[in-house]
């Protein structure tokens, strides 16, 4: 995979340190789409090169500041067929306006990984709503998994964080597109707390957060961020290709082994960012299951529920 940069500084906290990194030379620009070097880079040309063994992604870029969310930018430029190229990546360092699911803030502390990936499908509509939504939950814990002192200690809370210890160490986001009834592309978006765990204002609906140096075994290494990098890259490649291959119900299956909710009881709430849904009263019962499109089904609650956020009693 080729690997562009704009500072020395990202390429190297990313990629490591090692001979393979240059200067981005003619024939590394010439793989950088016009598109992508005006929207990411403002234009400029990146500064630095480097192939990565990531060999399912075509392309990757990072830069040291985002001036605005590049999940928002990737979702302008995706509109328009063909613009971006398949299994891409784009890393931030920091920047500004980063943001989880309604648009609530996200903290993008220097440290931490602020990555998105852009992917082309084709997949019928109707049965990937589910898989889609469990994905990169699913490979983010996966992900943790491969990382020494974390390997079977993520949990996923219902939609899409990603707990250690009780924790929130991530959130994910993911927008698709569909045409004739098919999904055609998938955009997916992961803020992974590696060095630092941020100051973020009270929610009664949070866990709390953490980070994976804060939450490393004790004597245990504390994982930099190229190996969450690489980690969540190898992650999120290997469950895009369990949707090609149309093992879709194996990616819900996976999240339900790692649900920290199901069988606890738990208070659904309406989110009030969603002006439909805000008068609603609050649902609160034991978790019986998951259905295959992330519905819950709570113990006194005669519907499934499939919106609003949670918050675990017990």
């Amino acid at each position: 995979m080729l690997f562009l940069a704009d500072t020395p500084g990202i390429a190297t906290r990313l990629a490591g340190r090692g001979p393979g990194l240059r200067p981005a030379g003619p024939d590394d620009l010439a793989r950088l789409p016009g598109a992508l070097r005006e929207t990411l880079l403002g234009g400029k040309d990146p500064a630095i090169a480097t192939d990565l063994p990531l060999a399912r992604w075509s392309l990757a870029v990072a830069v040291e500041e985002a001036p605005r969310s590049q999940f928002d930018a990737l979702s302008g430029l995706a509109e328009g067929p063909g613009v971006l190229p398949d299994r891409l990546l784009a890393v931030a360092g920091t920047g500004r306006g980063f943001h989880g699911q309604r648009g609530r803030p996200w903290v993008a502390v220097p440290g931490n990984l602020h990555l998105v990936a852009f992917a082309r499908l084709d997949l019928p509509a109707a049965t990937s709503v589910g898989p889609l939504a469990a994905l990169p939950a699913v490979a983010l814990a996966e992900a943790l998994d491969t990382l020494p002192g974390f390997a079977g200690r993520a949990r996923i809370k219902w939609v899409n964080d990603v707990l250690l210890d009780g924790r929130k160490v991530a959130g994910t986001l993911a927008r698709t597109w569909t045409r004739d009834a098919r999904v055609t592309g998938v955009l997916l978006g992961i803020g992974l707390d590696v060095e630092v765990a941020p100051e973020v204002r009270d929610d009664p609906l949070a866990p709390g957060v953490t980070s994976l140096a804060a939450a490393v075994p004790p004597g245990g290494p504390a994982p930099d961020l190229a190996e969450a990098f690489a980690a969540v890259a190898r992650a999120l490649a290997s469950r895009l290709d369990d949707l090609a291959a149309g093992r879709g119900r194996d990616l819900v299956s996976r999240y339900r082994e790692r649900a920290a909710f199901l069988g606890r009881t738990v208070e659904v709430v309406p989110d009030p960012l969603l002006p439909d849904e805000a008068a609603g009263p609050p649902l609160r019962g034991r978790v019986l299951s998951l259905g295959e499109q992330l519905e819950l089904r709570i113990e006194g609650v005669d519907r499934p529920v499939a919106r609003g956020r949670l918050r675990l009693l017990d």
